[in-house]
């Protein structure tokens, strides 16, 4: 198959095929993980995080690249997984920027998207770290982005940032002393250079013959809780909530000059949605995962899986509209943006239901309309 220009079936081909073949290898991607912790997690996690992406566009019934780009930046988003898995959907996100309002590209176009998604990557790293998965896309992109024409087919395209992925991955152990000291490879980029050999092998005419797990394999999951100790008929006197407090660290960001803006300035709707349906997925991640002190806590959360969403920095945002606390103005600013709030967590929730299933309280609920 060859290619002058990609639409969003193509695409998603292609997509799909380098998921099914980072899950064909997935556990050598495991084995490899020593950095930045050696938990042998990193090809489970980078497999969920891609998957995630290919389910939220397999079945789109559309040619436009552009529209299958925006669903495969919000499924890998809500999926990511783990270090790797993060950056890999911040990858994923930033080319998917270069494609949105496209209906096909040529090689020329689908290189300038895959040079934002090497912005995008490396602006959601605090400190990047040379010899990771980082690098390899970064000197895959620079080198395919370099040698193509106006006359580059999609395939050259891809053979070319292959070739120097493959170059760049074994010389990980180089650049990074961790690799060298384990004598083994990054395993995020050796991930990464699964899924862009699966893409090159469906170009070549070959389709990888695995199967993609579901998004939410009960990995983990946790023991089933025992109820009867809280039932119908007893009466709740004290509640327990789960909460995140954010701490900055001065290993990671300038404390002192850190400005919240980066953190409330979210009025888009759509970037709105993608931080509270992530919001919303931690907390109730955090209800399975906290250790209790209190086993009553652990009961009642368990049950009613009851999270608590807030706002931070709002009087910054109010500043920043020039809104008056007391004005007229303000009541219909704060009706706007909780609305909002509201209806993403809500629609969050649902999501989440239909992943992990209903609380177990839920039949005959306020929220069983």
């Amino acid at each position: 198959m060859i290619l002058k220009k990609l639409n969003g079936k193509q695409f998603t081909e292609l997509i799909t095929n380098g998921a099914l073949n980072l899950r064909a290898n997935y556990e050598e991607v495991d084995n490899l993980n020593v950095f930045p912790v050696p938990d042998g997690d990193t090809g489970t996690n980078m497999c969920r995080t891609i998957e995630g992406g290919v389910n939220a566009i397999s079945k789109l019934d559309t040619e436009s690249i552009g529209e299958v780009a925006k669903e495969l930046s919000k499924g890998t988003l809500m999926s990511a997984r783990g270090n790797s898995g993060v950056i890999l959907s911040q990858i994923f996100r930033g080319i998917c920027k270069g494609l949105l309002d496209k209906e096909t590209v040529d090689a020329t176009q689908l290189a300038e998207a895959y040079k934002l998604g090497v912005k995008q990557a490396y602006n959601s790293v605090v400190t990047p770290v040379e010899g990771t998965i980082l690098t390899v896309f970064r000197e895959a992109t620079e080198y395919a982005c370099k040698n193509i024409k106006k006359t580059s087919t999609i395939n050259e395209f891809y053979e070319l940032h292959l070739k120097q992925a493959l170059k760049t991955l074994k010389n990980t152990k180089e650049l990074l002393p961790v690799l060298k000291e384990a004598d083994v490879i990054d395993s995020g980029g050796c991930g990464y250079v699964y899924i862009v050999k699966g893409i090159v092998k469906f170009l070549d005419g070959e389709k990888i013959e695995a199967t993609l797990s579901q998004e939410n394999e009960k990995e983990g999951s946790a023991p089933a809780m025992d109820f009867s100790a809280f039932g119908a008929d007893d009466i709740l006197k004290f509640g327990y909530c789960t909460e995140f407090i954010l701490r900055l660290q001065n290993s990671k960001v300038d404390v002192k000059n850190f400005d919240v803006q980066t953190i409330i300035d979210v009025l888009n709707d759509e970037e709105l949605g993608y931080v509270v349906e992530t919001q919303i997925r931690a907390m109730d991640n955090v209800i399975d995962l906290n250790y209790y002190s209190v086993p009553f806590a652990e009961v009642t959360n368990k049950k009613y899986r009851a999270i608590g969403l807030g706002t931070s920095g709002y009087h910054h945002m109010l500043a920043n509209n020039r809104i008056h606390w007391t004005s007229d103005e303000h009541l219909d600013f704060a009706d706007k943006v909780y609305e909002r709030i509201n209806y993403h967590a809500i629609k969050a929730s649902m999501t989440i239901a239909k992943d992990k299933g209903k609380y177990s309280v839920f039949n005959g609920s306020e929220w069983d309309t």
